[in-house]
């Protein structure tokens, strides 16, 4: 089977360290896209903080962002769609976690320059302290995220310990009829939690089925590679599902292979190994 399509997650994956891809998987891939084959980064990042590994890669490429939400052409910038949280879903989410007192930021898009509202209890939260103190350049203080932010949002994201995590998932159970509610491990921080809120509807897999039409490569011309649950439904839908050695246990039991870990080339590896270069 010729493969046409490479789709990958960045944290964990595609990279060991925040901003740095290692230069053997570089340089794999711009083995691959001189071959012809395409290539597309699947993450829940957004594209500042994406855009760093994206011209580390230096090749061109298309950016599934927000577990979906954004799709976007590199290096053109080009934005293809978007499918955000609407006001009054992000009012209903909204007061959910205020009133069990969850932290939480919102991302405002890719359009408005991927800032992230906040309000000042996020110094409560280490996980979000730091994201807010890292992002001077891209941060919005206000007072009421219900009231003081009136225009659609691609995610909400909260960060807590897990417990906090599960009781504001049990809050938003009974709208998952709207909602895509994905609960995810923190890389950084060992004993925190993700909730990442999008739209229903909203996932890698739709990203990957526009670029496909878009490029005429079927599905069992693609290969998917991931480590975590927000990469489950790609690595299923893939040709060719492949979860690294590092990723959690309900991604592996489905992936048809197993790379090395991301801390010993795992990507480059396996691609090496598929695509005999």
């Amino acid at each position: 089977m010729k493969y046409r399509l490479i789709v990958s997650d960045i944290d964990g994956t595609l990279t060991e360290v925040w901003d740095q891809v290692n230069d053997r998987n570089r340089q794999v891939l711009k083995r691959l896209v001189k071959k012809g084959v395409a290539f597309m980064i699947a993450t829940g990042r957004s594209f500042k903080t994406a855009e760093s590994i994206l011209k580390s890669l230096d090749i061109p490429c298309y950016a599934c962002l927000m577990n979906g939400a954004v799709l976007l052409s590199y290096p053109e910038r080009k934005l293809i769609y978007t499918n955000y949280i609407s006001v009054d879903e992000k009012n209903l989410i909204m007061e959910k976690i205020q009133k069990f007192g969850g932290h939480a930021v919102i991302y405002n898009g890719y359009e408005r320059g991927d800032k992230i509202y906040y309000n000042e209890n996020y110094r409560l939260n280490p996980v979000l302290d730091k994201i807010i103190n890292s992002s001077i350049n891209r941060r919005i203080q206000v007072g009421n995220m219900i009231k003081d932010i009136n225009h659609p949002v691609p995610v909400i994201s909260c960060v807590g310990e897990e417990e906090e995590i599960d009781t504001i998932q049990n809050l938003l159970e009974p709208y998952q009829d709207k909602f895509n509610i994905l609960k995810l491990k923190e890389n950084y921080y060992e004993d925190f939690f993700w909730l990442m809120i999008t739209r229903k509807g909203v996932d890698k897999v739709h990203g990957i089925k526009y670029v496909a039409k878009q490029l005429r490569i079927r599905r069992e011309e693609i290969i998917a590679i991931g480590d975590d649950l927000n990469d489950l439904e790609m690595i299923k839908y893939a040709g060719l599902g492949i979860a690294m050695e590092n990723g959690v246990d309900e991604l592996k039991a489905v992936a048809d292979m197993i790379a090395p870990p991301c801390t010993e080339d795992g990507m480059a590896l396996i691609l090496e190994e598929i695509y005999s270069i």
